[in-house]
């Protein structure tokens, strides 16, 4: 009987599979970047209530998709000035696309939570029915878009405003920081942190959730006083909904 002669594979064969392999969208990398800015926050203990500029970002570039343009607050009316040249960046193009796909709603604030994050979660992929592609392809336009628009510029500038909203807020809401110990104990629950997050951009929407052991409620605004924003009286409602699916 003959003996078979092994198969030998050309190492230019090998590089050219392997490089065709690894260019293919179902093992493609997650994107992350630090926005290397402080965040504007009030904090107690394991509580914060916060204007993150991740949320702001990402905010500004589904605002521009189209997301929520109800919203006339001065506020509203600065961005719309100050990133409005930016209407056809990449960015706000996918933006448009992943909304038309399900990224909406809560899936708005939690995918820039996820931003410098090592792997999308399996909840915002299923939100646009498996197709990470688009995530990672969003990510990579909004971190363009960041340098792009000179976001941290616009905010920078804007971070007096944003203290006021917190010092306006906890005005409002003296307990705040009492609500997470009362959902914990509600629930029988500990987590690591509770953050509320201020949305000055979205109008009348508010969301809860959970990301690695950090409870939210992401808040936006109800109503208009004097040119200042006035956000919904939701925090109890939203922190619970990392415990319970409440309407």
């Amino acid at each position: 009987m003959p003996k078979v002669k092994p198969l030998v594979v050309p190492l230019s064969l090998l590089i050219i599979l392997s490089t065709y392999y690894l260019s293919q969208p179902w093992i493609q990398t997650k994107p992350t970047f630090q926005l290397g800015i402080f965040l504007v926050s009030k904090c107690s203990d394991n509580v914060c209530l916060e204007i993150n500029p991740y949320v702001e970002l990402t905010n500004v570039v589904f605002y521009l998709a189209g997301w929520d343009s109800s919203n006339s607050t001065p506020y509203a009316r600065e961005v719309e000035s100050y990133f409005s040249p930016y209407r056809n960046h990449k960015a706000v193009l996918l933006a448009r696309k992943a909304l038309r796909a399900g990224l909406s709603y809560d899936a708005i604030p939690k995918f820039a939570l996820e931003l410098n994050s090592t792997e999308w979660s399996e909840y915002l992929i299923a939100r646009v029915h498996g197709n990470e592609k688009l995530l990672n392809e969003l990510a990579r336009a909004i971190e363009e878009f960041v340098q792009d628009s000179n976001f941290l510029d616009f905010y920078e500038n804007h971070k007096e405003f944003y203290r006021e909203q917190i010092r306006l807020f906890f005005r409002e809401n003296p307990n705040v920081f009492d609500i997470p110990h009362f959902v914990g104990e509600f629930f029988g629950e500990k987590q690591k942190r509770w953050v509320f997050i201020l949305q000055p951009l979205e109008m009348y929407y508010n969301y809860g959730g959970s990301i690695n052991s950090t409870v939210y409620a992401f808040l936006g605004v109800c109503s208009v006083s004097g040119g200042s924003p006035q956000y919904c009286n939701a925090s109890v409602h939203e922190m619970a909904h990392s415990f319970i699916n409440l309407p």
